[in-house]
């Protein structure tokens, strides 16, 4: 009988008094080049870097070697240089792993820790036996387009023991809940609505993506396996979504309420 609690959390972080003074628009950087520009900021960011991580480290009261953190930037807002509304430091997402049968004689609750920075908010987490998968809602820059859009970007960590970090991805759109995800055969399956408020045809892209779990020698990024077509009619959206082994029952519908006159 298994006696393991998991517990998941977020902690929103305040990185404008770092990132404040990096913004194309400032002045000290008007009439520079991108190469100057680059060049500059990463000049400021660097003298304040160390000032700045200690903090963090101090406040998020991370453990001392943080060897169960995601130790790269898992996920990237954007890629075009002058857009200023992506925040990879958005938040910190945190496991805490701890025995529910203990004797808390000292109120103190023993925990092991693990986590990472994402982008967005949590909207939904997904937790297998051995396994938990978080979901943050953000926004991804598509350079074609010249425009912010829809993106999930999911975090896995191994909770079979201390927890650690396990894979990470990034998809388009946002599952509606809890229920919009599953593990099955190695891979994860995610069920997303992608909006599209500028779109006259349809304002809805519904899919469910299936992405591979990678083991301890294919690195930590889950590559898409395969994804369905768009699922429903122009304009629904995903309300409901169920897995059962090898199948996926989704249920869309439109969202516009009747008008009645009585």
């Amino acid at each position: 009988f298994d006696e393991t609690g998991i517990l998941v959390t977020t902690s929103y972080l305040d990185t404008w008094q770092f990132a404040t003074g990096l913004y194309r628009y400032n002045k000290e950087y008007c009439g520079l080049n991108a190469t100057e520009y680059s060049k500059k900021a990463s000049e400021l960011a660097q003298n304040m870097t160390d000032e700045f991580a200690t903090r963090l480290f101090e406040e998020l009261e991370l453990d001392d070697d943080c060897s169960n953190i995601f130790q790269i930037s898992a996920m990237q807002s954007g890629s075009d240089e002058d857009s200023t509304d992506g925040n990879l430091l958005s938040n910190f997402v945190q496991i805490s792993r701890f025995d529910m049968a203990a004797d808390y004689s000292n109120q103190d609750i023993p925990m092991k820790r693990g986590g990472a920075f994402a982008p967005g908010y949590i909207r939904s987490i997904y937790s297998s036996q051995n396994s938990t998968f978080t979901f943050n809602s953000g926004y991804s820059y598509n350079p074609e387009l010249g425009q912010w859009e829809s993106s999930t970007f999911i975090l896995g960590f191994d909770i079979s023991g201390d927890p650690s970090p396990l894979a990470i991805a990034e998809i388009p759109g946002e599952p509606i809940n809890q229920y919009a995800a599953d593990l099955f055969d190695g891979h994860l399956r995610v069920a997303t609505t992608k909006w599209h408020w500028w779109n006259d045809v349809s304002t809805t892209t519904n899919r469910i993506f299936v992405l591979k779990v990678p083991d301890e020698t294919e690195g930590s990024k889950m590559n898409v396996a395969g994804f369905t077509k768009h699922l429903g009619k122009i304009n629904e959206s995903i309300f409901a979504v169920r897995y059962i082994g090898d199948k996926g029952y989704v249920v869309t519908f439109e969202q516009k309420d009747p008008f009645l006159v009585v």
